[in-house]
């Protein structure tokens, strides 16, 4: 597994690479490794998204996860760029309309923070909920995206 550290607008993020695929982004500190042509062409897709040059990742990516948290990462890609939904939709997006709680715990796994857009889902009372790295940034990410570019 290789990895890199990106200095973005919302601190550093270690994105980690194997077999040619993106497997995870996250706050964590690393060792960078030595960078590799996933890797560099994840840390340029990031970093035009900060830039409001890119609302669509198309990198290769790999998702480790049940089969119900994938449908559910799979599901929050459909979610456009500068939009919201409720876990209650996302649910329903994914195939399992009854398990809206099950579907706010998959958002908190979610391996490619950023890329797949949990911070694009919101309570259906049109309040924030949780997310994994933060209230700050997720309001960071969702102004982000709903700021003309």
């Amino acid at each position: 597994m290789n990895s890199i550290q990106v200095n973005t607008p919302v601190g550093h993020l270690t994105v980690c690479e194997d077999n040619g695929r993106i497997v995870s982004i996250s706050k964590k500190s690393c060792e960078n490794t030595e960078s590799n042509d996933v890797l560099e062409q994840c840390r340029i897709q990031l970093m035009e998204y900060f830039d409001k040059k890119r609302r669509i990742f198309d990198f290769p990516m790999y998702f480790e996860g049940t089969d119900f948290q994938k449908a559910v990462w799979k599901a929050m890609m459909e979610i456009k760029y500068g939009e919201t939904v409720s876990y209650q939709k996302l649910a329903k997006m994914a195939g399992y309309p009854n398990a809206v709680r099950a579907v706010g715990t998959a958002c908190g796994k979610n391996p490619l923070c950023i890329v797949v857009p949990c911070h694009r889902v919101i309570r259906s009372d049109g309040q924030m909920g949780n997310y994994a790295w933060g209230q700050k940034m997720k309001q960071y990410l969702l102004k982000l995206e709903m700021e003309e570019s």
